[in-house]
C-alpha cells in the first residue's frame, strides 16, 4: 500500500539506499537526541527524507577526534557518549570509533552582529539581543524613507546620510534555522529592496496583472511586436555542459529586477524517468540583457 502510494519515486529511493550501502553507509551523528535536532524541530521532513533515503541518525555522540590513515586521510572518527541529566548534557564513559572514508562537519551558524558589538548604538537589536530589529521601509512622495519596526521587514535600523542596510537568511529572525526558510527569505526580500531604490516599487506595489505590458518613458504602452519578439543575441559554451544564452526583449527589458536570473535544465529529456543516475545537461538563460 505504501509503495503504490509512493508512486514512481520508490525506484529512486531503492537506487539511493543501493548507493549508500556501496559506498559504506551514511551516519548523522549528533550530539544531541533526534527531538533536539533544528531539523526535527523546524523542518521534519528533512529527517523522514534522509530516513527514506537510507541515512542513519547516530544520536548523542559528541566527536573527539579524526583518526587519519597512513597517508594523512581521515580513517575513522572517535565519538563519546552524550548523558542528558536534568536538561544538561554531559559527557559519558562509552566511546565508539566509526570508520569513516569523508568527514563534513556541519558547523551551525550564528547571527553575525559584530559590528553593534563593536559599534555599540549603530543598530537596534530585539529583545534578546541576538538579531538586528527587522524594519520595513516606507517611502514619502519626496523619496525619503521611514523605518518602522515590523517582524517581516528587511531592514536594519540604521538610516543614515540616505544609507540603510538590509539583511536575510540565517541573519534574520524570522528565517532563521533551516536553509528551506533562509532561501525563502531571498525571494521575499526582493520587492522590499525595491523601496530603497530610486524608481523602485514601494510596498504595496505589484498587484498589476502579470499580462499586462507595462507602460514606456513616454507614456504609451509598447508595441505588440517589441513585447512579444524576443531575440536571441547570443550564445556562449560556457563548457561541455552548459550554455550562456544572451536575449534582448524591449517589453522585457522594463519589468527586469536586479538580480532576476533563469536557469534552464533538460535533465528528463530523451531519458527513462527512472534509470541510472546521470549528469543533467544543462544551461543558464541571461533573461534580459
Amino acid at each position: 500500500m505504501r509503495a503504490e502510494r509512493a508512486g514512481p519515486w520508490r525506484p529512486a529511493i531503492a537506487e539511493l539506499r543501493a548507493a549508500h550501502a556501496a559506498l559504506g553507509g551514511v551516519s548523522l551523528v549528533y550530539r544531541k537526541g533526534m527531538l533536539d535536532s533544528p531539523a526535527y524541530r523546524l523542518n521534519h521532513e528533512e529527517i523522514t527524507k534522509s530516513l527514506e533515503e537510507g541515512i542513519a541518525f547516530v544520536e548523542r555522540m559528541n566527536p573527539e577526534e579524526a583518526i587519519p590513515d597512513a597517508f594523512g586521510h581521515v580513517a575513522a572518527v572517535r565519538f563519546r557518549e552524550q548523558i542528558n541529566e536534568h536538561g544538561k548534557w554531559r559527557d559519558g564513559d562509552a566511546v565508539v570509533t566509526m570508520p569513516a572514508r569523508s568527514v563534513f562537519v556541519a558547523a551551525g551558524t550564528t547571527p553575525n552582529v559584530t559590528y553593534e558589538r563593536e559599534y555599540p548604538g549603530t543598530f537596534q537589536m530585539d529583545e534578546r539581543r541576538r538579531f538586528f530589529k527587522p524594519h520595513v521601509a516606507d517611502r514619502a512622495g519626496d523619496g525619503s524613507l521611514t523605518l518602522v519596526p515590523a517582524s517581516e521587514g528587511f531592514f536594519t535600523s540604521y538610516n543614515r546620510d540616505g544609507r540603510h542596510v538590509t539583511y536575510y537568511g540565517d541573519n534574520h529572525p524570522r528565517y532563521a534555522g533551516n536553509v528551506v526558510k533562509a532561501m525563502a527569505s531571498g525571494a521575499r526580500r526582493l520587492p522590499a529592496r525595491g523601496a530603497a531604490v530610486p524608481g523602485g516599487r514601494k510596498r504595496g506595489d505589484g498587484q498589476r496583472d502579470r499580462g499586462a505590458p507595462r507602460r514606456n518613458g513616454s507614456g504609451s504602452r509598447p508595441s505588440s511586436t517589441t513585447t512579444s519578439s524576443p531575440r536571441v543575441e547570443r550564445v556562449d559554451p560556457a563548457d561541455a555542459d552548459h550554455r550562456r544564452v544572451d536575449c534582448e526583449s524591449a517589453g522585457g527589458r522594463p519589468a527586469f529586477p536586479a538580480g532576476q536570473f533563469y536557469r534552464l535544465q533538460n535533465s528528463k529529456r530523451r531519458r527513462p524517468c527512472w534509470g541510472p543516475a546521470r549528469t543533467a545537461r544543462a544551461c543558464s538563460w541571461r533573461a534580459w540583457r
